[in-house]
């Protein structure tokens, strides 16, 4: 039996709970699947802020993809694409966390 190369991509988890429309996590998941980076978490220290995005660490000015990290902020990250402007705020519950395994 041969394996077919990206036969799943884009296939839905059948044992993943069903999402609420209008929850907060379907406004995370419409961000991901947009391309626009997933923001995880934010530190802050004596050697500046950095930004968890995509479960990766930027500081300000390096490029997530397409997206150029401008500003972290205690709460958010903005982010430019092409000349739009998008802030990214942390998940305020766990209701809006993707978790990826």
């Amino acid at each position: 039996m041969v394996a077919q190369a990206g036969v799943a991509e884009g296939l839905e988890d059948p044992t993943r709970p069903p999402v609420r429309a209008g929850s907060a996590e379907t406004t995370v998941l419409a961000a991901t699947r947009s391309g626009v980076p997933q923001l995880s978490s934010v530190i802050t220290g004596p050697g500046g802020s950095i930004a968890i995005l995509n479960g990766s660490r930027y500081r300000c000015n390096d490029w997530v993809g397409d997206y150029q990290l401008t500003a972290i902020g205690t709460h958010s990250v903005v982010l430019l694409k092409d000349g739009e402007r998008t802030e990214i705020s942390l998940p305020t519950s766990m209701d809006e966390v993707e978790v990826i395994l």
